[in-house]
C-alpha cells in the first residue's frame, strides 16, 4: 500500500478505529502495564502516541533509536508542508498538519515551522491556466495565499533564480500552503510533549509476539511488554515485523536525497530571506 493511499484512507476513517473505553476490553493486563503501546517514534508514531495520551490513554512509545534519529524516515533535517495537489483530502490533511505543528510549537516554545514559501516554475505556456485553476481549487478549501505569476514578476521577486526560460509560476506564501518543517527536531519535540503529558518513552526495539494471528505482546529483549492495543508505526520495517502479512503487499522504494550547497557567504537562498514584495503588474511588466 502506498503512503499516499494510506493517508487518504486514514483521513476518511477506513483504517482507523476508536480507542476509547479501554477498561472494557477483554485483554487482562497488570495495573502498571500500558493500555496502548506504540512502536516507532517517527512522525506517525509520535503523533499517534501524543493524541492517545491527550485522549487519556496510558501509552508507552517505543523506538529502537529514539525519535528523530538518522535511521528514521522522519529523521531528515527538514520536510515541507504544501498543498500543491488536486486531491482535496491531502490538502485538508496538510492544513490540519500545519495547525497541529503550530500548536505543539506554542506548547513547547520551540521553533519548528518556517514560513519559507513554496514556488513552482514551468516553461509550459499552459502553466498559467493551470495555476489559476489550482488557486481557485485551494481557495475553496480555505487556502488563500496563492499567487499566479508571469515571468517578469518572477524575475523581479527572485533575481537569484535563473528564469529566462520560465513562462509562469505559482507561489504558495507560507502557512499550510508552503512552509518548511524542522523534521528531526519536530519528532523529538512532539515526543517530549508526550512525555511531559504523562506518556512513557522507551528506547528499545519492539518485536511483535504473534499467536493465532493476534499480537499478544512486544518482545523487548529483556522483557515482554503487554497492552490492550498495539500500534506499529515502523515505516519500511513493517515488512520485517510482519513478513507473512506485509512482505508481499508493501514495496519499499529507495529515494536518493541530494544536498546542493551554495558558495560560502552566499545567503540568497537562506531562510528567512523571502521573495521581494509584490508590486502591481504594469503594461511593461505584464
Amino acid at each position: 500500500m502506498k503512503r499516499r493511499k494510506f493517508i487518504q484512507l486514514s483521513s476518511i476513517g477506513v483504517v482507523s478505529a476508536p480507542l476509547t473505553n479501554y477498561a472494557s476490553k477483554s485483554v487482562h493486563i497488570s495495573a502498571d502495564s500500558p493500555e496502548v503501546v506504540v512502536i516507532g517514534a517517527g512522525t506517525f508514531g509520535v503523533w499517534t502516541a501524543y493524541h492517545l495520551r491527550q485522549m487519556g490513554a496510558k501509552v508507552t512509545l517505543l523506538d529502537a533509536y529514539g525519535p528523530g534519529n538518522s535511521r528514521a524516515s522522519s529523521g531528515g533535517e527538514t520536510r515541507y508542508i504544501q498543498v500543491n495537489t488536486d486531491n482535496n483530502i491531502i490538502v485538508q490533511s496538510a492544513v490540519r498538519a500545519y495547525d497541529l505543528w503550530k500548536k505543539v510549537e506554542t506548547e513547547s516554545g520551540e521553533k519548528l515551522v518556517l514560513a519559507a514559501g513554496y514556488l513552482t516554475l514551468s516553461p509550459d505556456e499552459q502553466f498559467h491556466s493551470f495555476g489559476l485553476k489550482r488557486k481557485k481549487q485551494l481557495a475553496e478549501q480555505g487556502v488563500h495565499n496563492v499567487e499566479v505569476l508571469n515571468q517578469n514578476e518572477i524575475q523581479y521577486r527572485w533575481p537569484q533564480i535563473y528564469s529566462e526560460d520560465i513562462t509562469a509560476g505559482v507561489y504558495y506564501d507560507g502557512g499550510a500552503a508552503g512552509s518548511t518543517l524542522m523534521a528531526r527536531k519536530g519528532c523529538r519535540v512532539v515526543a517530549q510533549e508526550f512525555v511531559k503529558n504523562g506518556g512513557t518513552m522507551t528506547i528499545s526495539k519492539g518485536t511483535p509476539i504473534i499467536k493465532n494471528g493476534k499480537v499478544e505482546g512486544v518482545n523487548m529483549g529483556d522483557k515482554t511488554l503487554k497492552a490492550q492495543h498495539y500500534v506499529f508505526a515502523c515505516g519500511p520495517w513493517l515488512r520485517q515485523l510482519f513478513p507473512n502479512l506485509l512482505l508481499p503487499k508493501l514495496q519499499v522504494q529507495r529515494r536518493d536525497v541530494l544536498f546542493v550547497g551554495t558558495p560560502a557567504g552566499d545567503n540568497r537562498f537562506s531562510h528567512p530571506k523571502r521573495a521581494l514584495p509584490h508590486i502591481p503588474q504594469s503594461k511593461d511588466r505584464a
